[in-house]
């Protein structure tokens, strides 16, 4: 059966959570967790980017260990989510005002560690009026700050942070 893409519930019904590559790939929980969100009345979100570098970090692990079963599972789970409507995927052509807005942030500017992958996701985040990134890259952790929550509110972000998973 072809994926057919669902929209976000409207933002005044249910919040939302964004879930970058680290957290779909290295936590066994998260799937069990976003889950539970839907029970909560909340989203859960991630990007085509956070797909892509979970798929290709969980493929890595695969032939390492010389299980091809280990990538299979991690599809499998993937497409149960996103069928169920428990996870939401977006895409990131949307988000460029985010982007580049979020580049003239002190915060943004200072940290040398923020690279182009960890704009997206906050740029998708943000963007997508997430109210917390979930992750374990502690390069996004580390950022959260006044300045950066104070822009998310400018974009419907309700009290944003990037907390570890």
């Amino acid at each position: 059966m072809p994926y057919t893409p669902v929209s976000l519930p409207p933002l005044e019904q249910k919040r939302r959570w964004y879930y970058d590559a680290c957290a779909l790939d290295k936590n066994k929980n998260v799937p069990q967790e976003i889950i539970n969100l839907a029970h909560q009345g909340k989203v859960a979100v991630t990007s085509h980017l956070a797909i892509g570098e979970a798929f290709s970090n969980v493929l890595q692990k695969s032939l390492e260990k010389e299980n091809p079963s280990i990538l299979t599972e991690f599809v499998e789970l993937l497409k149960g989510l996103r069928e169920g409507s428990y996870l939401f995927v977006k895409g990131h052509d949307s988000v460029k005002e985010e982007y580049d807005l979020l580049r003239e942030l002190s915060c943004i500017k200072s940290n040398q560690r923020i690279h182009l992958a960890d704009m997206m996701h906050l740029a998708t985040a943000i963007g997508f009026q997430c109210d917390q990134i979930r992750t374990s890259d502690p390069d996004l952790i580390g950022i959260s700050g006044k300045e950066l929550r104070e822009f998310a509110k400018t974009r419907s972000c309700h009290d944003f942070l990037c907390r570890e998973i």
